[in-house]
């Protein structure tokens, strides 16, 4: 034995030899042979090792002869070991033939193998461990018996042996490794699941469980936690990977959240939670925290949340959370979103790292001063008053909506913002001088009085303004102005020597009061419009009241457009050379000397009274709208380019367009020249007539027996004269002359007419006041001196008296009367809610719509607001935001629309409401 054992050193063969002897001694026969790859494998190597089973190494049961042959390459020579075993155990014989052949029996081989342990570790062998459990736990292979003991939840079992490919009842290592991501739409417990050691994430869509003791888990999602009505306590402790954790929906809970040994959650998402104090300080990596609905332990109650130990938080979220007095942000926070939060007053100042913060809610004071990082900031709060962003000096966009109770506003160094939206109703002062790169703003604030903007601004849009006058000119990088919103006070706008180039007014929300505007000496100004045209209509203005208007030195205007504003005396235009399309119809200009606008290419100054009009100059002129003038001569013989032209309604008694060959659109119809007395014409002395292309004549009778220039009236009936003339090659038109008095009677027109009732209430019956008519002192007699006529005077609106002469008297006039609608009265006027009030009221058929006035002044006359209902149909009216504890007086009134204008009734009695 001692030889064999010095050659097995010599060889330095001793641990091969030592291996052979221990699997002799511990190897079973089995159906199959299998070969060892190492006794001292690591049973619980996290690499994915796999390790022999007991069942392996003891071979227990075994009934046949197994051979074992190991090769060994070291040394080239074979090894052969036997082992024959009865059924029972005995008779046992083992032999080993070594290297030079010679057989060790049994007893040397236990001989040499415990020399061989002695030398190898210096101890005596170590005991064969026992036999570990094969029901609960891990095996010393890294696998798990998929049963009761291990996973007791049904589901959850039945969701695990998915992943059993084999089918042997054991969730092995290489199995367990597929097992990454876990969804469950089942209520379930997830005890055992610290078995699966790959795990990473687990989604759960019927409510909430504790999930505890997973060291892989990074990710949680739950859904429906609602469904659970109550639970005393909810567990994440021991998942020391997770890494985020949302909870979709509600928890009830007596103790909380256990989020013990949870150090690296870096997101949380709850989404309703009531019960006690939110304990997340062993959260300290939590980066992103998003909590929606926090209770205590009611929903009128506060659940405490404490965020001091959230040193790294970077996101934050809080929707429907009520704060105590004492809660503080970590100073760490980025971007913060507040929703519904119930705290009078958020104080972030001098929060260094915050760069994104948006608030909707009930706050009134919000302190954001020193934020110096601060980039963006979007406020939806109806509730706020004060608003503190000095020292924000990155904050680059800033949007608030409908504050209609912000008061103080300090963008006192905000010297990055380059684009501010203000909506405010309280809002009075609003200085921005130090914020030197704000390039666009819109106000809307409706009590604003005092504006002061930084000198680099480029685009204002204003949407209801109480200022009267509004001076931009210092501003010389302005570029665009927008009026969207009402400005009733607003009476003088001034924009000189800017940069303006857009100069715009919502044709639906118009500037009533603005009586001047002076937009001279912007060179880069190329529209100036204030009223549309199109399909033939002429839109209402949105300057209708406006008188000046001065655009000289805009040297690249080519648009003004402003008709329907009859008080419009002036447009100076001096210095638009360069001017191609010019809209003054229907206003008090009057006549304008356009022949120094050589570029023309339309022309619009219909309904402006004119008598004369000289377009010779303009030869580019295309569209000429001239109808409804008292024009008596146009020359259009070098208007060669036009293809639009309306004429129609003038006193024009001739006109030449035979050298316009692409005419398109056209209006000529009714020209009637005006002969006051008598009733003899000499066409021939009429300027540019041209005898030798009249036509036909019908109501009177030409001298020299039909072909002088005289014309003398026949038509004793209508007094007119018609004839038909050649305005272009062949193309004849049909011109009228008008005789008023050709028998030079005394016109009507001078005379005085009186109503012995201008004012009566709708009855539906028609209304027929007396008339009383008087010349130079003389009574005049109803039926031989003129005849009276009633016209609109049953409806409601505007009724007229048509006076016209008769006998010695020609000429008719007019007088107007109101019928006013039928008064109304309120049927309830109520208090339904805080701040609110319902009203109702008896529908007035001839009526248009209704007029509603209320204050807190009894007497109406001071604090009025106005609600107008353009339906008479609708006769139900809410008023909302008002003022809590206060008594409001109401009226109402109906109005009739006539011509555009309202008759309204006499107001209702005043009704008082308390809220």
């Amino acid at each position: 034995m001692k030889k064999i054992y010095k050659r097995i050193l010599s060889l330095g063969l001793a641990v091969g030899v030592i291996f052979s002897l221990q699997e002799s001694v511990h190897i079973c026969a089995q159906e199959n042979t299998q070969t060892t790859e190492s006794i001292f494998a690591d049973y619980g190597d996290e690499n994915g090792g796999e390790t022999d089973t007991a069942e392996q190494i003891t071979g227990t049961g075994a009934e046949e002869n197994t051979e074992q042959t190991t090769e060994e390459t070291e040394t080239g020579k074979n090894t052969e070991q036997t082992t024959e075993e009865t059924e029972t155990g005995k008779n046992t014989e083992l032999t080993t033939e070594t290297e030079t052949g010679e057989i060790m029996d049994a007893d040397d081989t236990e001989e040499a193998e415990e020399s061989v342990w002695m030398m190898y570790d210096g101890t005596e062998e170590p005991e064969e461990p026992d036999e570990p459990e094969l029901d609960e736990g891990f095996h010393q292979d890294g696998s798990v018996a998929i049963n009761e003991m291990n996973f007791p939840d049904d589901e959850f079992r039945k969701k695990i042996k998915k992943y059993d490919t084999n089918k042997d009842g054991l969730l092995a290592d290489s199995e367990n490794r597929k097992i990454t991501k876990l969804e469950f739409e089942e209520k379930i417990q997830t005890e055992g699941i610290e078995y699966l050691r790959y795990l990473k994430k687990i989604v759960l869509t019927d409510g909430i469980c504790s999930i505890m003791n997973s060291s892989s888990l990074e990710e949680i999602e739950i859904s429906d936690a609602y469904k659970v009505d109550h639970l005393r306590v909810a567990s994440f402790s021991g998942c020391t990977a997770l890494k985020s954790l949302s909870i979709d929906a509600g928890i009830d809970l007596d103790a909380g959240i256990d989020f013990t040994g949870c150090q690296k959650l870096e997101t949380l998402t709850i989404k309703e939670y009531m019960g006690a104090a939110l304990d997340l300080s062993p959260c300290i990596a939590l980066k992103k925290l998003d909590i929606e609905n926090l209770y205590g332990k009611d929903r009128s109650s506060i659940a405490k949340l404490d965020l001091n130990s959230q040193q790294k938080i970077l996101e934050l979220s809080l929707k429907a959370v009520k704060l105590s007095e004492d809660f503080v942000l970590p100073k760490s926070v980025q971007k913060v979103h507040v929703e519904g939060v119930s705290s009078k007053k958020l104080d972030l100042s001098n929060y260094k790292n915050l760069k994104e913060f948006s608030v909707e809610g009930s706050t009134e004071n919000l302190q954001l001063n020193g934020c110096a990082n601060l980039e963006k900031l979007d406020i939806e709060d109806y509730y706020l008053k004060t608003l503190n962003l000095s020292g924000c000096s990155e904050l680059t966009e800033f949007d608030t909506l409908d504050q209609d109770n912000l008061k103080n506003i300090d963008f006192t160094g905000c010297k990055s913002l380059k684009k501010l939206r203000i909506s405010s109703g309280g809002l009075k002062k609003l200085n921005l001088q130090e914020c030197s790169k704000l390039k666009e703003l819109e106000v809307n604030a409706g009590k604003l009085t005092d504006l002061k903007l930084p000198e680099k601004i480029q685009k204002i849009t204003f949407e209801n303004l109480l200022l009267t006058s509004l001076d931009l000119s210092k501003y010389n990088k302005l570029e665009e102005v927008y009026f969207e919103g009402e400005a009733p006070k607003l009476e003088k706008i001034k924009c000189v020597n800017t940069s303006l180039k857009i100069f715009d007014v919502d044709r639906f929300e118009k500037l009533e009061k603005l009586r001047e505007l002076d937009l001279s000496n912007n060179k880069y100004l190329k529209e100036a419009e204030f009223a549309a045209y199109g399909y033939g209509t002429y839109v209402d203005p949105v300057i209708p009241n406006i008188e000046r208007i001065n655009l000289s030195g805009c040297k690249s205007l080519k648009t003004f457009a402003c008709h329907k504003a009859p008080k419009l005396k002036t447009v100076n235009l001096t210095g638009c050379v360069n001017i191609t399309e010019l809209d003054v119809a229907y206003t008090g200009v009057g006549s304008v000397d356009i022949s120094k606008y050589k570029k023309l290419v339309t022309y619009r100054c219909a309904g402006n009274n004119l008598t004369k009009l000289d377009v010779t100059k303009n030869k580019k002129l295309r569209t000429l709208d001239c109808q409804k003038n008292r024009l008596k001569y146009l020359d259009l013989r070098k208007s060669t380019n036009l293809t639009n032209i309306e004429l129609n309604d003038n006193e024009l008694t001739s006109f030449d367009i035979s050298n316009i060959s692409g005419l398109g659109w056209y209006k000529f119809d009714n020209q009637y020249y005006t002969i006051a007395k008598g009733k003899k014409i000499d066409l021939a002395k009429l300027p540019g007539f041209d005898m030798s292309k009249i036509g036909k004549v019908t109501g009177g009778t030409r001298s020299d027996g039909g072909y002088g220039s005289v014309v003398t009236l026949t038509d004793k009936k209508t007094n007119t004269v018609s004839y038909e003339y050649d305005v272009q090659n062949g193309w004849y038109q049909t011109f009228h002359i008008k005789f008023e008095n050709p028998d030079n009677l005394a016109s009507i027109k001078k005379v005085k007419c009186t109503l012995n009732k201008n004012t009566y209430t709708y009855d539906g019956k028609a209304k027929k006041p007396a008339v009383t008519v008087t010349l130079k002192g003389k009574k005049l007699k109803q039926g031989t001196d003129y005849t009276v006529k009633y016209k609109n005077n049953k409806k409601s609106g505007i009724a007229t008296v048509i006076v016209s002469g008769k006998g010695a008297y020609i000429g008719t006039v007019t007088k107007t009367f109101k019928i006013l609608p039928k008064k109304t009265s309120f049927t309830k006027s109520v208090s339904v809610n805080a701040g609110e009030i319902e009203l109702s009221w008896e529908k007035a058929d001839s009526a248009t719509g209704y007029e509603i006035r209320y204050s807190t002044d009894s007497k109406m006359k001071k604090n009025v607001q106005k609600k107008v209902i353009t339906k008479n149909k609708n006769t139900t009216l809410k008023i909302k935001k008002l003022k809590n504890n206060a008594v409001y007086y109401v009226q109402i009134r109906t109005y009739k629309l006539a011509d555009g204008k309202k008759v309204y009734s006499a107001w209702s009695k005043v009704d008082q409401i308390k809220l």
